[in-house]
């Protein structure tokens, strides 16, 4: 019989536990660090020279290959799900999102179904 009370009281304290948790404070984490273009050692920096403006292209490539992972929020579930993706995929995803988005408005005024 305490040992009943003793896992009823567990298991309450852990329901309630979970309920005081969001999960927001882990939502996003950085995989690879982003690449960062040197500076001179003299702390000048000159806008203009081919060197920088490679530099900082090649760090916009990296940085769209950056992976980071994000939990997600599934509908029914107190957990979530941990989706590791690169800065290019989202963005991708994002766009066609919009782009699904604007069809689905603009067929929804012709009065059409979008085609998928």
């Amino acid at each position: 019989m305490r040992t009943l009370k003793i896992f009823g009281l567990l298991v309450l304290i852990l329901g309630l536990s979970a309920c005081a948790t969001d999960g927001a404070s882990d939502n996003l984490t950085a995989v690879e660090p982003a690449a960062v273009a040197a500076e001179p050692a003299n702390g000048e920096a000159d806008a203009g020279s081919p060197q920088q403006t490679a530099a900082a292209e090649q760090s916009s490539d990296d940085d769209k290959d950056r992976v980071v992972c994000k939990t997600v929020q599934i509908t029914g579930s107190r957990f979530g799900k941990k989706e590791c993706l690169t800065v290019r995929e989202r963005e991708e995803r994002a766009r066609r999102s919009r782009e699904y988005t604007d069809e689905t408005r603009a067929n929804a005024l012709r009065g059409s179904i979008p085609n998928n």
